[in-house]
């Protein structure tokens, strides 16, 4: 240690600091007081000595070293760096990275520099401008002065107390509009004190250093303590403005921020005015806020928004369409006050319904809005309601109104695709086309009265009609606007359901609104015959606008034309023109037609029909009530051509006629629909395509032309209530045996298959049928519905549509000779008598009796040359159709007697017949027959019988049967 003299010691260990680095601060604090100071100051001294350099000390800066015409060595940034580095504090991330106060540079003309922070030779301002080792206590006692606020400043720093002794004009007052300080209007969130910020001496109080730090800040932009190109530094404050996507502005109720500019970019106008684009050119807080030196009287915005002047800066086409119209409230509605109470005048155009900040609802919007499920609709009533602004002109119903609030993707809107602008459910606009829902803004522009022209002269008195009215796409000619989602219902177009094209072809031309290019004979009717729409005036609709209307229908489906008397509003609607009197008179359902207004379900619980089913308001639903436009299309001539009509009046058939589904080549594919169990006639001897190509029924058609089902049904217009019936009927004492008749008689086309003068009794009821105990088959009232406690019928036994019960399929394909198991019969008859027992109990006790022909004659034919084995047990004696006699419907040839029940007895006992063994003796030898039951004393439990055997127990006779029952 004797080598070194002292000085050279403190000089060593001064290099080795500069050099190394590594010398902790515990270490530096080993040095006496004297040598701290020797270390910065001697070190240097002796060097610039050695250069021959003179020195002084000037007593102005309280002691400083400097150099005589140089900046001071000791507020050099090199002697700085020196301790800062880590040898003594790593600080290098405040000091000497980016985002760190300026210097080296000469103060700007926006800054004062105080005489006590000075600046070096060149007038520049350098770390010692600010910093000093001497002349600020900053180790008080914390009541006294926070620690920390005052290092090595030349002045305590409390509330940014420097920041504010240069930069006095983005202090707030009286001469400059800043960003406010020193107030504590909000609650200081912690993540200002997380990125490095502070607060001022109270709570909450916000200072210069809230946002920004003079070393270490976060970016290079103005000293911030967070970044601004995506406002993320106001965001941390304003958090009920901050929002990072459209969705979440409206939400907020907020001008969208840090999206990008939705209809080109900001202006160069804003940019010049002090505003700012964020990253990718985005709308940040920045383009209309000027946090420092903002024109006054504005809320630090880059210019005063009087009359929305700052908006129109942006929005300068908006402003363009709406001012002058019905929307602008200066002139519509000048005496208006929007929630801060502005009138149009003060707010302007924009502000009277939008505000940047604080709206009420989505779009900012500046008024209370309605009550509605739908975010844009609401703001649309909000004015467009009873007591509102606009209360003359109502959307009307829900019901009586377009529908609003879908999904258009989601709904069975045409092709699910639109143009025109679609939104979520907060109220921002989608313009995929599908995935968005439809509401008011789909259809109109509230900023543009005319789609396609900007003609200002008089608007605000203008009445509106389907060319204007805010719409986006005129939608006179042609419907363009409903075209654009409806795309499926221009179809209508040159059909008889156009019409425009119509009014030529019928005289009742005045029961619609004229329209259409071209169509100049029509537009001379006279004004007082043009019959206007419901909420329309004279001028042109557009073919949909002939029969809906977008808002203020008279009734359901946006129905703008007079409804007329109906069994549903289907049919109300229909019969609006296809009834007496109106444009269609020539097209009426008749009298009889197809039931509607009626449930599906009445056909059966499992029918799962293709075809739509409707509620009483018409919309549809699984399960619903079957409609006219069950079955019609009323926009598409021919379902199976997705195209405009004919162009030509075309008289329709089964394949068309704006049916839902085409006739296939059986055609009754639609009827199938919903029809399900009549399918199986196909192939049948019922099919007159295979039995009866030729026959024609009523409207002169063969089934080649009416198809299957229409041989014997129409839908409308039908001569006959009952099944709908379009034959001529044949003879018959009920209505369904005229229906059977019809085809089943002389000289028509199942005059082979006739029931014979002698037949199964039809139209009688079942003897002790009751509701508790009724037939396993359908019996009828007299109008041919089905009911528990009915009549026999025709269709009581035989099911005209299914060939064989066993099987639901359809027939053979060709003309097939039945059996006793299939012929239409609604069950198979087994064993020649399961059918029948159904209703005639206890007569299957004769199985296996001496009554029994397979017992005891399994040979022996009937009338039609048909063993038992053929015809069955009860077909053995009796037969259904083509009998010998009413009488029992007897099937074997009859026997000697003088009344008809010993007729059907000697049939079998007689001689040389199969019950030979058994013949009654004539005359006293044998109980009388015909005998009257008066001569004993006139009253029986046995049954008594006329001469022509029918049951009579009030003046019959005793016959064989009297006393037998060939059954048991």
């Amino acid at each position: 240690m004797a080598i070194f003299s002292k000085k050279k010691l403190l000089i060593l260990i001064t290099s080795l600091i500069f050099i190394n680095g590594f010398l902790s601060f515990a270490q530096a604090q080993m040095l006496s007081s004297k040598r701290e100071c020797a270390i910065c100051h001697i070190a240097w001294m002796d060097d610039f000595k050695m250069a021959g350099k003179k020195i002084f000390v000037d007593p102005i800066v309280r002691g400083e070293v400097i150099i005589a015409g140089r900046q001071g060595v000791v507020s050099s940034e090199k002697i700085c760096y020196s301790c800062h580095d880590g040898g003594v504090l790593d600080s290098r991330d405040k000091t000497w990275m980016p985002g760190s106060h300026p210097v080296f540079v000469k103060p700007s003309k926006n800054v004062v520099i105080p005489k006590n922070f000075p600046l070096d030779k060149d007038g520049k301002i350098f770390c010692g401008t600010c910093h000093s080792a001497h002349g600020v206590d900053w180790g008080k006692k914390p009541d006294e002065q926070i620690l920390g606020r005052t290092i090595f400043l030349r002045h305590d720093n409390p509330n940014s107390f420097i920041c504010r002794q240069c930069h006095v004009n983005k202090i707030d007052g009286k001469a400059h509009n800043n960003h406010p300080i020193n107030v504590t209007s909000i609650k200081i969130p912690k993540e200002i004190g997380k990125l490095g910020g502070k607060v001022g001496m109270i709570p909450d109080q916000v200072i210069c250093e809230s946002c920004h730090k003079v070393h270490g800040a976060k970016t290079a932009h103005k000293l911030l303590i967070k970044g601004i190109d995506n406002s993320e530094l106001c965001g941390v404050c304003h958090k009920d403005k901050y929002v990072t996507s459209r969705d979440e502005a409206e939400r907020k109720h907020t001008h969208p921020v840090n999206v990008p500019a939705k209809y080109g970019k900001i202006p160069e106008s804003i940019i010049k005015k002090g505003g700012r684009r964020g990253a990718q050119g985005k709308i940040i807080c920045n383009s209309c806020h000027k946090l420092h030196n903002a024109p006054k009287g504005t809320k630090i915005l880059v210019k005063k928004n009087e009359a929305s002047s700052l908006c129109i800066e942006c929005h300068q086409d908006k402003y363009n369409q709406i001012a002058q119209t019905k929307h602008d409230l200066r002139l519509s509605r000048p005496n208006d006050k929007n929630i801060k109470g502005q009138s149009p005048k003060k707010a302007g155009v924009c502000m009277v319904c939008h505000l940047p900040h604080g709206g009420k609802g989505a779009k900012m919007w500046a008024r209370k809005p309605a009550k509605d499920k739908d975010t844009i609709a609401s703001l649309c009533i909000s004015c467009h309601q009873k007591g509102g602004i606009a209360g003359e002109k109502l959307i009307g119903p829900h019901d009586r109104t377009h529908p609003y609030n879908i999904v258009m993707g989601e709904s069975n809107i045409g092709d699910g695709q639109t143009s025109l602008p679609l939104y979520s459910s907060r109220g921002v606009r989608i313009n995929d086309g599908k995935s968005g829902m439809v509401t008011c803004s789909s259809c109109h522009d509230v900023h543009r009265w005319d789609p396609e022209a900007l003609d200002k002269k008089d608007l605000v008195k203008k009445e509106g009609d389907s060319a204007n009215s805010f719409l986006r796409i005129k939608n006179d000619v042609g419907s363009p606007l409903c075209y654009d989602c409806h795309i499926d219902k221009s179809f209508v177009e040159q059909s008889d359901h156009d019409m425009s094209m119509m009014a030529y072809k019928h005289p009742r031309s005045h029961c619609i609104q004229i329209l259409g290019e071209g169509k100049e004979e029509m537009l001379k009717l006279p004004k007082e015959v043009v019959h206007k729409l419901m909420g329309k005036q004279e001028g042109a609709t557009g073919i949909c606008g002939t029969c809906h209307t977008p808002h203020n229908a008279t009734v359901f489906r946006l129905w703008s034309r007079p409804v007329s008397e109906g069994k549903d509003n289907g049919e109300k609607l229909c019969f609006s023109c296809h009834s007496q009197g109106n444009i269609a008179e020539v097209k009426q359902v008749g009298q009889y037609t197809h039931p509607v207004g009626v449930p599906i379900t009445n056909l059966g619980d499992n029918i799962d029909t293709q075809l739509p089913t409707y509620t009483d308001d018409l919309r549809p639903t699984k399960n619903g009530k079957v409609m006219c436009f069950s079955c019609h299309d009323l926009h598409q001539w021919d379902p199976n051509k997705k195209r405009k009509g004919p162009g030509k009046k075309v008289e329709g058939d089964s394949s068309n006629s704006f049916l839902r589904i085409a006739a296939t080549d059986s055609k009754f594919a639609l009827c199938d629909s919903c029809h399900v169990d009549k399918k199986f006639i196909k192939g049948t001897d019922h099919d007159l395509t295979i039995t009866a190509p030729n026959a024609k029924n009523i409207n002169g058609e063969t089934t080649t032309q009416s198809g299957v089902c229409g041989a014997c049904h129409t839908v409308h217009n039908a001569m006959y209530q009952n099944r709908l019936w379009y034959r001529e009927l044949g003879p018959g004492n009920d209505g369904m045996s005229e229906l059977c008749t019809a085809c089943h008689s002389e000289g028509i086309a199942g005059e082979k298959k006739l029931v014979g003068k002698h037949s199964h009794p039809v139209g009688k009821n079942i003897i002790g049928a009751t509701k508790d105990l009724p037939v396993p088959f359908p019996t009828y009232d007299k109008d041919l519905h089905k009911v528990t406690q009915g009549r026999v019928l025709c269709g009581s036994c035989h099911n005209p549509h299914v060939w064989d019960p066993r099987k639901n399929e359809v027939g053979p394909g060709k003309n097939t000779e039945g059996t006793r198991m299939n012929s239409f019969l609604r069950a198979s008859n087994d064993k020649g008598y399961a059918f029948c027992v159904q209703c005639h109990k206890g007569k299957e006790l004769v199985l296996g009796t001496k009554h029994d022909m397979s017992v005891i004659a399994p040979d022996e034919k009937n009338y039609f040359g048909q063993t038992v084995s053929q015809s069955g047990v009860c077909g053995a004696c009796h037969q259904v159709h083509q009998t010998l006699n009413d009488a029992r419907l007897w099937v074997r040839p009859l026997g000697p007697g003088e009344d008809v029940i010993s007729k059907l007895c000697n049939s079998c006992h007689a001689k040389d017949r199969v019950g030979k063994k058994k013949v009654i003796s004539a005359g006293k030898n044998s109980h009388p027959v015909n005998a009257n039951i008066l001569a004993a004393d006139g009253t029986t439990s046995f049954p008594l019988f006329t001469f022509d055997g029918h049951r009579n127990n009030e003046s019959g006779r005793v016959f064989c049967a009297s006393c037998h029952d060939p059954h048991v």
